[in-house]
């Protein structure tokens, strides 16, 4: 089929066709094929964050990325799912206005190399 390629793992392979995603983890031998949303697959190159149903990890680590600051949860992980786009020039400080309008509790702290800063998610 055009456009298709195969994956193989451990003696097994699968057929991934256009539209499709594979799902592996290193401690399972198994690779699972699933249809992919591909707006939010794409998203980035749109100049878009997309979440669909994301917890708070997925979402910090992306903003943590896209921002370079460090993310910490010293209190546990709030149970907050998002769904929605935001452009990814926003600044930081309307990413952080979003996080409270969704009650998530932050901190900023100022780390002690250079000028990095810290975001601490609190309960």
């Amino acid at each position: 089929m055009a456009g298709s390629i195969k994956l193989s793992r451990d003696s097994r392979s699968v057929l991934l066709r256009p539209g499709q995603q594979s799902i592996t983890s290193l401690s399972n031998t198994t690779i699972e094929i699933k249809d992919a949303d591909i707006n939010e697959a794409t998203a980035w190159k749109n100049g878009l964050f997309k979440f669909k149903k994301a917890k708070i990890e997925d979402v910090m680590r992306q903003l943590s990325r896209w921002y370079n600051v460090d993310v910490s949860y010293p209190y546990g992980i709030p149970k907050t799912v998002f769904s929605g786009e935001m452009i990814k020039d926003a600044n930081a400080s309307q990413i952080l206005d979003m996080l409270a309008y969704f009650k998530v509790n932050y901190e900023i702290v100022q780390q002690t190399k250079g000028s990095e800063k810290k975001i601490i998610i609190k309960p």
